[in-house]
């Protein structure tokens, strides 16, 4: 139905901006249609495991809304199919009409019935397992502990003593999740990559919000760049379906550093990555660029790099200058010598 995850699009000016959710929100989004008959009522009493947002599209529905179960709010599975003596506390019990929209927090019990007229709408289900629960459900997967109990003592104790470590590779592990789960973009709404770039081209991302440096522990070294500086770990270059190669992580920046290239008036040049391998080998730099490009992850910029060139200034520039005219004469000196030989050559063959 959309052309990217959830992609609503706005035009300003008579320019097209998209608003894909999913990359704004940087959670899973998704999208669902209801049609329902009039006087029917399409599912029975349930909460979800989502926050949804229902807009009414056609005719009219009849929404009742529920206390959460037992008392527990925003629970992290849905439920099954629930009989009316079950329900709690009626909270809401309204009739949406074209054009309304209804919030409806994750385990929120509701149930639905179209008017006379029949009804359309559609829901928008975002943050699935993107919460903290969620948040600690990762880290706890990184907690060797015999008892929940206990595991939740050596997790609080380990976050007190050394947070950075283990929140960072959960909210990492997260981030991987909505990489590898959200839905791929259209291949016609991503900008061609270009001709492979060369010392004096740029590079910017093909897309922002489509990828994420991951570090892969423990995994053999790979890669068309791992000749010189090869570390103990390597990255990965997280998309869809985590195409190309495991580059070492030494290489990391220099990644990072054309992930975060995103607009044409200011790519990275490649001549700038040498600095940010190790050794800073030209040939090193030019695989990594060739790499990003290759797999989709960057566009080249042709000839970005040779427009950035400028003249050297101040001392710098006055001894080359001063270097520059030495070679002159010297040149000048040695054609004047040549000269002369033949000159001579001619007045003895005479």
């Amino acid at each position: 139905m959309f052309g990217t995850d959830v992609a609503a699009a706005r035009y300003v000016e008579g320019r097209r901006e998209s608003l894909g959710f999913g990359a704004q929100l940087g959670c899973l989004v998704g999208c669902n249609a209801y049609l329902t008959p009039p006087g029917t009522q399409g599912l029975a009493p349930h909460h979800d495991d989502v926050e949804l947002w229902v807009c009414q599209t056609e005719g009219t529905k009849r929404w009742r809304v529920y206390a959460p179960l037992g008392g527990y709010p925003l629970p992290s599975q849905s439920s099954r199919n629930l009989r009316q003596e079950e329900l709690g506390e009626l909270l809401l019990d309204i009739t949406m009409k074209v054009g309304d929209v209804l919030y409806l927090p994750r385990g929120t019990v509701h149930q639905a019935e179209a008017q006379e007229q029949g009804s359309a709408h559609l829901t928008i289900s975002t943050y699935q397992n993107w919460n903290w629960g969620a948040l600690a459900q990762h880290m706890m997967q990184r907690v060797a502990a015999a008892a929940v109990a206990a595991g939740l003592r050596q997790l609080a104790d380990q976050v007190e003593a050394h947070p950075q470590p283990l929140v960072a590779a959960a909210a990492d592990a997260m981030a991987w999740d909505f990489v590898r789960h959200r839905l791929r973009p259209h291949p016609a709404r991503l900008p061609d990559p270009g001709p492979a770039p060369g010392i004096d081209d740029g590079l910017v991302v093909r897309a922002t919000g489509l990828f994420t440096i991951m570090p892969v522990p423990g995994q053999p070294q790979a890669g068309p760049c791992c000749s010189k500086g090869a570390a103990d770990d390597d990255i990965s270059i997280g998309s869809e379906e985590l195409p190309g190669e495991l580059i070492p992580a030494a290489f990391a920046p220099a990644v990072a550093a054309v992930l975060a290239a995103s607009s044409a008036a200011k790519p990275l040049l490649v001549r700038d990555m040498v600095a940010l391998v190790p050794h800073k080998d030209k040939e090193v730099a030019l695989s990594i660029a060739h790499t990003l490009w290759a797999n989709g992850y960057a566009v080249t910029v042709p000839g970005a790099g040779a427009k950035a060139k400028k003249p050297v200034k101040g001392k710098a520039g006055a001894d080359a200058l001063k270097a520059a005219k030495k070679d002159s004469k010297k040149t000048k000196a040695a054609a004047d010598g040549a000269g002369s030989a033949e000159k001579s050559s001619k007045r003895q063959k005479k």
